[in-house]
C-alpha cells in the first residue's frame, strides 16, 4: 500500500499549478511512496491538457476529468473513491506543500495511530494565520479534548483513509437547497471528528502553504446570496448538534465559532435597507435566540457580549458602528533595543496601540473616578451598553506581545520565547495607555523548536493583543546592517526593502566584506617564526555558537616596485605575488582576518585576502602593509 495519496482539484489552474506540482517534486518522501491524483472538474480551458502533460512525464501523478460540478467536492471524492494510499491529504490546486511535510506527517501519524493529523499551516497574506494553534507538536488533541486545537476546519490536513471508508465520509455535493455545497471542507470534518478517536498535532515542520497571490478562481463570497447563506448556515448548525451530540464540549465550541464567525460576523458587516433589513434582522434575532444558550454565551471574549447586548436590542447599526470602532484600534511594535550577544539576537520592543487615522478618533481607554477602566467610546455606543461591558479593568491584564520570526520561503511563522510586561500610564485628563515591553532572544542554532534556522531569508514580527484585538506585523527597522558570524555562518540582522527587521541567514543577500570593513586601527602586524603574522579586526562583526574558522589565502605585491597586482614591473614583466594562508576568525573576541605571510622585505605591498564565506562564494579585500626595519604597520 502506498503511505499518501495527495489530492488535488482542479479547475482554469492558472500558473499556481505549476508551484503546486513543483512543492510536491521537492517532497522528501520519496516519489515512489506516494501518489498524486489531479481530477479536473469540466475546465472551459487547457486545464485538463495540462495535467494530463503533467502525469505523461510523472509515474506517480494520475490525471482525470469530471462533468463540471461547480464546486471541488465532486473531484474530491472521484479521486478519493480511487485512492490507494494509507492516507489521503487534499490539496487546493493553487496551494503548496512544504517540502518536509508528507514525511514528517506520515511519521507521526504512524507512531500515534493518528485517525487525523493537523500540520502547520501557514498564509502568504495573513502572518497571524493559526498561530495559536501550532505552538507545540501534541500527540492527540482528542484525549483530552481541546477544542481549539481541532482548528482551522479546512480539508488541509492528512486523513486515514480506512476511518473515511468504513464510515462512508465524503464532501458534501449539493447545498440544503439543492444549490452550492459551501462550507463543504467543515461538513467533512464534522463527519471526521465525530469518528476520530487520534487527532496529532505537527508543529515543528511546516506543512501547508495558502497561497493568494490574486489569481484564485475560486467562486465570490458566500454572502452574495443572503436566502442561500442562511440556509447553508442552519444546515451546518443542524449538522453540528446532530452529528457531536455525544461530544458536547466538541460541539459546543464549534457552534460558538460558527456564532463568532457567521451570525456576529453577518451583523458586522452586512448593510441593510428596506425589506432587507426587517429580513436580516428577523434571521439575525433568531440565530441569537436559538444558538447563544447562556454556556455558549460565557465563551465569547467581552467585546463579543457587547456585540450580542446590542444585537438583542435590535440595534444592528451599532453593531456595526462598534465593529469600525475595532477596526480603528491599531497595535504594533516599535524597536527599542537590537545587538548580537554571542550567537543570539535581542530584540528589544514595545507594543503600543492607537487609532491612526481614519474611524473613530479619541483615545481607546479612560480610568473612571472609582479606578475602574472603561473603553472611551462614541456617545451613542456609550449609552447603549451597560456598564460591565465597557469596563475592561479586569481584561488588561492579559495585553500580551509576542515575537516571532517568518521563513520567506514558505511563509511559516514561529513564536519565539517572548519575555513581557503589560503597564499602564494615566495623564491627567484620565486617558489610559497600554503598553507590552517585550523581548526576546533569536538563537540562531535553536531558533524554531530547538533546530537552526536554515539558510535564506526570515522577517521578525511581533503579535500583539489587547481586549481580543489582535494585530500581527513586521517590526519597523530603519538602521544600519548588523553582521555575525554564528557556527560557521554570516547572519545579518538588517532593513528590508519595506523598511521591516529582516534576518539574512546565510548571506543569501550580503557580502561580509560588504557589511563588515576590516578595521586598521585596531590592525596588528607582527613577526613570528618564519614569517609575519596580521591580524584585522573586521569592525562591526559579532560572533556567537561554535567557534567560526573560514580558510582562505592572501596574496601579496609589493606596491613600490611595480604597483598592484597585475601591473607591469619596471622591466614589463607582471610582478609575482607572495602568497600565505589567511582564514575569518569568529569567536568569544568577535569577528576578525588572520594572515600569515613568509618574511617580507622592505617595502609596501598590497595584500589582496580571500576566502570561501559561504559555499561555492568567495569574497576578497584588500588593504596594504608597510614593512620597515623596526615595525610592521597595516595601512589603508
Amino acid at each position: 500500500m502506498l503511505k499518501v495519496s495527495v489530492i488535488v482539484p482542479t479547475y482554469r489552474s492558472g500558473d499556481g499549478l505549476d508551484r503546486l506540482i513543483a512543492s510536491l517534486e521537492r517532497q522528501s518522501m520519496p516519489a515512489e511512496e506516494f501518489e498524486v491524483l489531479l481530477v479536473d472538474d469540466g475546465s472551459p480551458d487547457d486545464t485538463f491538457e495540462r495535467i494530463e502533460r503533467i502525469a505523461a512525464t510523472r509515474p506517480n501523478v494520475h490525471a482525470s476529468r469530471i462533468e463540471a460540478s461547480g464546486w471541488p467536492s465532486r473531484p474530491r471524492n472521484t479521486a478519493l473513491d480511487v485512492a490507494r494510499g494509507e492516507y489521503v491529504v487534499f490539496l487546493d490546486h493553487d496551494d503548496e506543500l512544504a517540502t518536509d511535510g508528507l514525511r514528517a506527517a506520515y511519521e507521526l501519524a504512524t507512531r500515534t495511530g493518528a485517525d487525523v493529523v493537523s500540520g502547520k499551516e501557514s498564509h502568504t497574506k495573513l502572518l497571524g494565520w493559526a498561530l495559536t494553534v501550532y505552538t507545540e507538536n501534541r500527540d492527540n488533541v482528542l484525549d483530552p479534548l481541546d477544542p481549539p486545537a481541532v482548528m482551522p476546519m479546512n480539508p488541509h490536513k492528512m486523513y486515514r483513509r480506512a476511518l473515511l471508508e468504513e464510515h462512508g465520509i465524503r464532501f458534501p455535493e449539493r447545498g440544503r437547497a439543492g444549490g452550492r455545497p459551501i462550507w463543504e471542507d467543515i461538513h467533512f470534518n464534522i463527519d471526521v471528528y465525530a469518528h476520530a478517536r487520534v487527532l496529532p498535532l505537527l508543529a515543528d515542520t511546516a506543512f501547508y502553504r495558502w497561497v493568494h497571490d490574486g489569481t484564485n478562481t475560486s467562486t465570490d463570497g458566500y454572502e452574495s446570496d443572503r436566502e442561500e447563506y442562511w440556509t447553508e448556515l442552519w444546515a451546518l448548525i443542524a449538522h453540528i448538534r446532530e452529528a457531536l451530540a455525544h461530544r458536547p464540549e466538541l460541539r459546543d465550541w464549534l457552534l460558538l465559532v460558527q456564532y463568532r464567525s457567521r451570525i456576529l460576523g453577518f451583523a458586522r458587516s452586512a448593510t441593510f435597507d428596506g425589506d432587507q433589513f426587517r429580513d436580516a434582522e428577523a434571521r439575525l434575532l433568531a440565530a441569537v435566540d436559538d444558538l447563544l444558550t447562556p454556556e455558549l454565551e460565557a465563551g465569547l471574549s467581552l467585546a463579543q457580549r457587547a456585540e450580542t447586548h446590542l444585537a438583542r436590542a435590535g440595534r444592528f447599526d451599532l453593531v456595526r458602528e462598534l465593529a469600525e470602532v475595532d477596526r480603528g484600534v491599531a497595535g504594533e511594535a516599535g524597536l527599542d533595543d537590537l545587538r548580537w550577544e554571542g550567537g543570539r539576537l535581542v530584540v528589544s520592543a514595545t507594543a503600543v496601540w492607537s487609532r491612526p487615522g481614519g474611524g473613530v478618533a479619541g483615545p481607546l481607554l479612560r480610568r473612571t473616578g472609582e479606578g475602574r477602566v472603561v473603553r472611551d467610546l462614541p456617545e451613542r455606543l456609550g449609552a447603549a451598553l451597560p456598564a460591565e461591558l465597557i469596563d475592561v479593568t479586569d481584561e488588561l491584564p492579559a495585553t500580551s506581545a509576542h515575537i516571532g520570526i517568518r521563513d520567506e520561503s514558505d511563509s511559516s511563522v514561529w513564536l519565539l520565547p517572548t519575555t513581557m510586561r503589560p503597564q499602564q500610564a494615566v495623564d491627567a485628563a484620565g486617558t489610559v495607555t497600554m503598553t507590552v515591553r517585550e523581548r526576546c532572544e533569536l538563537d540562531v542554532d535553536r531558533g524554531v523548536f530547538g533546530r537552526r534556522l536554515h539558510d535564506g531569508m526570515w522577517t521578525v514580527n511581533s503579535s500583539v493583543s489587547l481586549l481580543s484585538l489582535v494585530n500581527h506585523r513586521g517590526i519597523a527597522y530603519r538602521g544600519p546592517a548588523l553582521p555575525a558570524l554564528v557556527s560557521g555562518r554570516l547572519v545579518v540582522a538588517f532593513a528590508n526593502r519595506w523598511g521591516r527587521l529582516a534576518l539574512d541567514v546565510g548571506g543569501a543577500e550580503h557580502r561580509l566584506f560588504a557589511v563588515s570593513r576590516p578595521d586598521l586601527a585596531g590592525a596588528r602586524a607582527e613577526r613570528v617564526a618564519g614569517g609575519i603574522r596580521l591580524e584585522v579586526p573586521l569592525r562591526g562583526l559579532a560572533a556567537g555558537g561554535e567557534e567560526t574558522r573560514l580558510a582562505g589565502e592572501v596574496e601579496a605585491v609589493r606596491a613600490d616596485a611595480g604597483g598592484r597586482r597585475g601591473r607591469p614591473a619596471a622591466d614589463g614583466a607582471a610582478r609575482p605575488g607572495i602568497h600565505g594562508t589567511a582564514e575569518i576568525v569568529g569567536d568569544a573576541r568577535g569577528g576578525r582576518l588572520v594572515a600569515r605571510l613568509p618574511r617580507l622585505r622592505r617595502g609596501t605591498y598590497r595584500l589582496r585576502l580571500s576566502s570561501e564565506t559561504a559555499p561555492g562564494r568567495e569574497e576578497t579585500v584588500e588593504l596594504g602593509l608597510q614593512v620597515a626595519r623596526g615595525r610592521i604597520q597595516p595601512v589603508a
